[in-house]
């Protein structure tokens, strides 16, 4: 709270809650059992409060269908009832299938508990179908997933090839301008070669000429 960190401390409640929900569950003793149940019940409690005053509806409806559970497991199936059936509700609303999904699972639970096997059949078939409606899903984002890396891929290759050939293609340009060079050069030296040739040779007559004439 000091630090204003709000995030970390929502879901620091919400853990803290949890694991005492599942210590509590696990214990024998009532009276132990009773006190990791009421350290979560607060837990719970101390989260939602700060998810409502920042409308933080996702985790605040989360946080409800948990304490509905923790009311069931405390068999006060009154209050359990209560909650659950609000946050199916509102996560119906807010189209938060994976909480409706949990919490028709436990209202499954809770009319087990209680015998009335009409509304623990309906609730069951509920949890099933949003179970499998989210199994489809995280199908369909699977293979969507899969189809845009194997786009990107194929684009990266065919990216790549192109790079590949752009890279022989200069590189046989390098060759040939420097076939071209070494050519010219070539050309250039036998041409000097030639002239100087021809100079000797020319200053040798001329030589041989001004002798010619002295005799």
């Amino acid at each position: 709270k000091k630090n204003n960190n709000i995030t970390m401390l929502i879901n620091a409640l919400g853990n803290l809650g949890s694991a005492y929900l599942i210590i509590g569950d696990s214990l024998a003793n009532p009276i132990r059992k009773d006190s990791f149940f009421l350290a979560t019940e607060n837990l719970y409690k101390e989260k939602m409060n700060l998810c409502k005053e920042l409308s933080i509806r996702d985790e605040y409806l989360s946080t409800l269908g948990n304490l509905g559970q923790l009311k069931l497991k405390q068999k006060n199936y009154i209050e359990s009832e209560k909650l659950l059936l609000q946050a199916v509700s509102e996560c119906q609303s807010l189209h938060l299938t994976e909480f409706e999904r949990d919490d028709h699972e436990y209202l499954y639970n809770l009319y087990m508990a209680k015998k009335d096997f009409e509304k623990a059949v309906f609730h069951f078939r509920r949890f099933i179908s949003l179970r499998d409606t989210l199994k489809n899903d995280d199908i369909t984002r699977s293979i969507a997933q899969k189809e845009i890396s194997y786009k990107f891929e194929k684009e990266q290759a065919i990216e790549k090839e192109n790079q590949k050939r752009k890279d022989e293609l200069k590189e046989e340009e390098a060759k040939r301008q420097k076939i071209i060079l070494i050519s010219v050069c070539f050309v250039l030296l036998l041409v000097c070669v030639f002239s100087i040739m021809v100079y000797r040779n020319f200053i040798h007559r001329k030589k041989a000429h001004l002798e010619i004439q002295k005799q």
